[in-house]
C-alpha cells in the first residue's frame, strides 16, 4: 500500500527545469518537523555541508537553503576566503503532504554547491558546532551582540584555540548578526501557536486575524475589552500613530500603535496592528476592521510620520479627517536628507542653519501664507 501510495505521487510531479534538481517521496510515519531534522542533519554529516533554519513560505512547505546563500555585500565580492556569503544557490526543501490517511513528504534536493568548498582550509569556514550551539542559547537570553562577542572570545581562549584569524572560533560582530537574524523565522509551532490563541485565550482582544498563507499577509489587529471601553469614552479622538519594526517583533513584521489622549492628558494606546507587509491595501482592512469592531469610532484628526502608505490609508478610509506630520518625524528626515551627499551640498556651517531654522518653526503660533 505504501509502495502504491508513493508512486501514484511520483507521477503527479512535475519534471523540475534545473536538472540539477532530485526528487523523491517518502512516507513520514512520526512527526513530519522531527523527520526533516533528522533528514538535514544526516545530510550534514555525510557531506559536511550545512543548511540555515528553515524558511516556511507556504504552508507545509519547508525550504532549508546553504548557510552560504546569503548574497554578499561589501568589498569582499563573494569571495570564500573573506566571507561566508557566498550566493550559493543549493538547497533542499520539503512539501509535506496527506492523503488517503497517508503522511508524506515530497523531497527536493539541488546540493550542487557553488562559490566555497567545505573541506578548503582558506575559505572563512562555519563556525564550530559547539560555539554555535552557545550563541544560539546567549542570544535567545537577549545578550547584545557585544556581550556574545565578548563571551565568544573567551570560550575559544579557555578552548585552547590561539589563532585569531581561524574564524570557527573567533566571531565577527557581523557573524553574530546573521546568527540572530536566523533565529527570527516563523516555524510551523509558531503559525500554530497563534492560530490557538487567537481562537482561545486571546478570543475576546482579537478584532480581526487573517493568518500568513501563500501569498496572503499576515494581518492581526488587537483590541482589548480595556481599550475598547476607552475608544467608546473618547468616539472622535486625534489619534497618534507610529511603527516600530525592531525589538517588538521577532518575526520582522510592522507593529502599529494607536494611541488616544485620555481625560487625565496622558497617551493611551487604544489598538494594535501586526502586519508582515506593509501597503496601503493592508493599512486601510486594519482601519476598516477596527471601525466595524467601533461603530461610533470616527477620528478628527491623526498625527503621523511620512509614511505615504498609512497617509493614502487613511484617506481612503477616514476621508475628511486632518492628517498631521509629527515634529520629530519631520525634523529627523530633513536631518537625514542633510546628511547625505546629495542633500542640497550645503556646507556644515550652512546645514546647520537649515536644522536651526527648521526647529525654529514649531515654536510658531501663527501660519503666513505667500501667495505669488
Amino acid at each position: 500500500m505504501a509502495s502504491l501510495w508513493v508512486n501514484c505521487v511520483k507521477k503527479r510531479l512535475k519534471k523540475p527545469r534545473d536538472s540539477r534538481v532530485h526528487q523523491d517521496v517518502v512516507i513520514i510515519t512520526g512527526d513530519a518537523k522531527e523527520f526533516m531534522e533528522g533528514y538535514i542533519n544526516q545530510v550534514q554529516e555525510k557531506e559536511h555541508y550545512y543548511f540555515r533554519p528553515p524558511v516556511c513560505p507556504r504552508q507545509d512547505y519547508y525550504y532549508y537553503g546553504c548557510d552560504r546563500g546569503n548574497h554578499s555585500a561589501g568589498k569582499s565580492n563573494g569571495e570564500a576566503s573573506k566571507t561566508r556569503a557566498n550566493s550559493c544557490k543549493a538547497y533542499i526543501s520539503f512539501k509535506v503532504i496527506t492523503d488517503t490517511g497517508i503522511s508524506g513528504a515530497i523531497i527536493q534536493k539541488m546540493q550542487h554547491h557553488t562559490g566555497h568548498d567545505e573541506n578548503n582550509s582558506k575559505e572563512k569556514n562555519r563556525i564550530h558546532p559547539d560555539l554555535h550551539s552557545l550563541v544560539k542559547i546567549w542570544l535567545q537570553l537577549g545578550w547584545s551582540t557585544s556581550e556574545v562577542l565578548i563571551k565568544s572570545y573567551d570560550w575559544a581562549q579557555q578552548n585552547g584555540h590561539v589563532d585569531k584569524k581561524d574564524s570557527r572560533f573567533y566571531l565577527t560582530p557581523n557573524d553574530i548578526r546573521l546568527l540572530k537574524k536566523t533565529l527570527r523565522g516563523v516555524g510551523d509551532s509558531d503559525s500554530v501557536s497563534v492560530d490557538h490563541l487567537v481562537s482561545t485565550e486571546l478570543r475576546d482582544n482579537i478584532c480581526f486575524y487573517q493568518p500568513l498563507h501563500n501569498e496572503q499577509p499576515f494581518i492581526l489587529v488587537v483590541q482589548t475589552p480595556f481599550q475598547k471601553q476607552l475608544l467608546e469614552e473618547n468616539p472622535h479622538p486625534m489619534v497618534f500613530m507610529d511603527a516600530s519594526y525592531k525589538g517588538i517583533t521577532a518575526y520582522g513584521y510592522a507593529f502599529y500603535a494607536l494611541l488616544l489622549i485620555n481625560k487625565t492628558g496622558r497617551g493611551v494606546p487604544f489598538a494594535y496592528f501586526i502586519l508582515s507587509k506593509e501597503t496601503t491595501t493592508t493599512v486601510s482592512l486594519c482601519l476598516q476592521k477596527l471601525q466595524l469592531s467601533n461603530p461610533s469610532f470616527y477620528l478628527r484628526s491623526v498625527m503621523m510620520d511620512r509614511d505615504l502608505r498609512v497617509l493614502n490609508a487613511m484617506k481612503s478610509i477616514f476621508p475628511n479627517a486632518k492628517l498631521l506630520l509629527c515634529w520629530f518625524h519631520v525634523l529627523q528626515a530633513v536631518t537625514r536628507w542633510l546628511v547625505k551627499a546629495d542633500g542640497g551640498h550645503l556646507t556644515p556651517e550652512q546645514r546647520n542653519v537649515v536644522i536651526h531654522a527648521m526647529a525654529s518653526m514649531k515654536a510658531c503660533l501663527t501660519v503666513l501664507y505667500l501667495y505669488f
